[in-house]
């Protein structure tokens, strides 16, 4: 269509009754990312035009980064807009002139002022909802929102931008409202979203919702290698440990847009080892602390525990943590399609004050997950080939690193209408080649896990 019609321009000479033509135009070659085409369309119509030609100009200006030809024409668009949907249209041009130039602070002041000033006030609260979070005024973008939501004005997609905007300001109860609503409107047909799209959604929710929850795992390996261990090492042989956690999340404090606080009560022993060293009751080691995840965008965490002794060989002592992990393909369920790459890594290092003892772990795992239908659409199995890590000043040999393949089987449960699976079971299975430094990198390593 951009084709035909530029051909159309060259054939069709500038009058007013072509207007109308030659403003198609500029949107086909807008459209299409021939923004110069746009602007020489829009030449003829000189220094006297109207809205609809300074708002086109400015539009090609912005995409080839004239950001102060673009600024002077949104000007002369905003002194000749006639409804609020026009002046909507050109303010949030220029803030995204002014972000676009890496000047955030001064789009907030742009915005701030002619929201004293008065310029906004024929705006309705959703378009100002808008222009404040494309201005990043996200306060204001909420309380418009929920202005928008008292009056009846939220329809469609309009739920995902309220609920993403609650969430960010801290409030959760609306914010979980608002995707409850977006994902009842998709399903009577006011718009139309992605399988795996509704499923973030839902998972939004599950997540903004959780207040406590519980783990329990049954892990078997060398000691201070092993997978979710944390348990003291205390022994250079094969062990299997079992434990159990949990956790809750405070008030206010707990969910804050990504960055969360959990308070937890953790419990471990060892059931068995090859060597000498204590098994059952008299190896029970407690664990009560705090963790804090303080980067919504990263899954950086940071730990303080006390341990204290519940069994006669566990101890006393002061564990500080820190570890982060990230990855591609997700360890989420995938819904939109049957099988995916995936890719983690996993480092975290850890002192324990008391006995000066420090402890290091990493591990990297590229594998392919396939959704094992047939079966469960909520069961997934992921071949993959890992590299796994281990310091501890304990050993004589601190350092060991091993490599192998593996097998992880994840089955997803407890979900509802509004909230993705809340709970899984999770086996891996690995044998490990003994790469560098100590023999504990090499063996069977399992690890049995349940998450509620």
């Amino acid at each position: 269509a951009y084709k035909s019609l530029k051909v159309a321009t060259q054939l069709t000479p500038w009058a007013d009754h072509a207007r109308t033509f030659y403003l198609v135009f500029a949107d086909a070659a807008l459209a299409t990312k021939h923004p110069e085409d746009a602007f020489a369309a829009l030449e003829p119509f000189g220094a006297d035009a109207d809205y609809d030609v300074w708002t086109r100009r400015g539009h090609a200006l912005f995409d080839m980064k004239n950001y102060n030809g673009a600024e002077s024409a949104y000007c002369k668009a905003e002194y000749l807009a006639h409804t609020p949907e026009e002046l909507n249209e050109v303010l949030a041009a220029r803030i995204a002139v002014i972000k676009a130039q890496g000047h955030t602070a001064e789009a907030l002041h742009f915005f701030t002022s002619k929201l004293t000033d008065g310029t906004l006030s024929s705006q309705g609260p959703a378009n100002l909802a808008y222009l404040a979070a494309e201005a990043g005024d996200k306060r204001t973008a909420y309380q418009a929102f929920n202005a928008a939501f008292r009056r009846g004005e939220l329809s469609g997609e309009k739920w995902i931008d309220a609920a993403y905007t609650a969430r960010h300001v801290y409030r959760n109860p609306e914010a979980v409202l608002f995707f409850k609503k977006a994902i009842d409107a998709e399903k009577l047909g006011q718009y139309h979203l992605s399988p795996i799209s509704l499923y973030g959604l839902r998972r939004e929710v599950a997540e903004i919702t959780r207040v406590w929850g519980a783990y329990a795992t049954l892990n078997y390996g060398s000691s201070g290698i092993s997978n979710a261990s944390y348990l003291p090492p205390n022994t250079l042989g094969r062990t299997t440990q079992l434990g159990a956690e949990l956790y809750w999340r405070p008030p206010v404090i707990g969910y804050r847009d990504g960055a969360i606080v959990e308070v937890f009560l953790r419990s471990y022993m060892t059931l068995s080892n090859t060597t000498y060293w204590a098994t059952g009751p008299s190896s029970l080691q407690g664990n009560i602390g705090v963790r804090w995840k303080p980067l919504k965008r990263y899954n950086f965490v940071i730990e303080a525990s006390k341990l204290f002794k519940i069994g006669q060989y566990s101890r006393d002592d002061m564990l500080l943590r820190a570890a982060i992990s990230d990855g591609f393909g997700g360890s989420d369920l995938h819904v939109d399609v049957p099988s995916w790459w995936s890719g983690q890594y996993y480092a975290e290092g850890g002192r324990y004050m008391q006995y000066g003892e420090n402890i290091a772990d990493g591990e990297l795992r590229f594998g392919r997950s396939y959704r094992v239908n047939q079966i469960s659409d909520h069961l997934v199995m992921t071949p993959f080939v890992g590299l796994a890590a281990n310091y501890d000043s304990y050993f004589g040999n601190p350092f060991a690193l091993g490599t192998g393949p593996g097998l992880n089987t994840r089955f997803w449960f407890r979900e509802d209408t509004y909230a993705a699976p809340r709970s899984y079971v999770d086996l891996t299975v690995q044998y490990r080649f003994h790469l560098v430094g100590d023999n504990r990198a090499r063996g069977i390593f399992v690890g049995l896990s349940a998450a509620y």
